[in-house]
């Protein structure tokens, strides 16, 4: 029984001593690095082809490693039709942020072409940049 004792009490501090149990917020304090690490794994949108005039919804699956406030969040694309950020606060894990976007009405008045267009989320973080895109269809 006393040498189970002494074996567990090895363990404990071995594992201790080895790093394994650690927390990645209490990193961060202990070097001074506040940043959350944030990735853009994903962007959706409600449907994969469009007609002009449509209403899209579109969603940013965000990763971060910590809770971050006033992490800026930013949709562009669609010939350049596409512009729109806000301000986000995020939680640790996963966070879904969703935008709404009415397509232009047609080609002829302004609009824009029936075609592939490009969607691109960017995550402004400190002075570091993160996107992913995704493609959608539109017809007139």
């Amino acid at each position: 029984m006393k040498t189970m004792k002494v074996a567990l009490a090895l363990l404990a501090v071995v594992v201790l001593v080895s790093g394994c149990i650690s927390g990645s917020h209490v990193a961060y304090r202990e070097t001074g690095h506040n940043e959350p690490v944030i990735t853009v794994s994903d962007i959706s949108t409600d449907k994969g082809i469009y007609h002009s005039g449509e209403q899209m919804m579109i969603s940013a699956i965000l990763h971060s490693d910590m809770d971050a406030a006033g992490i800026e969040v930013s949709l562009k694309g669609i010939s350049g039709r596409l512009n729109s950020a806000k301000s986000v606060n995020l939680t640790s894990g996963t966070n879904e942020i969703e935008f709404g976007y009415r397509l232009p009405p047609c080609n002829v008045c302004g609009g824009i072409r029936q075609g592939d267009h490009v969607i691109t989320c960017e995550v402004k973080n400190g002075n570091a940049t993160i996107s992913n895109s995704t493609v959608i269809s539109v017809l007139q």
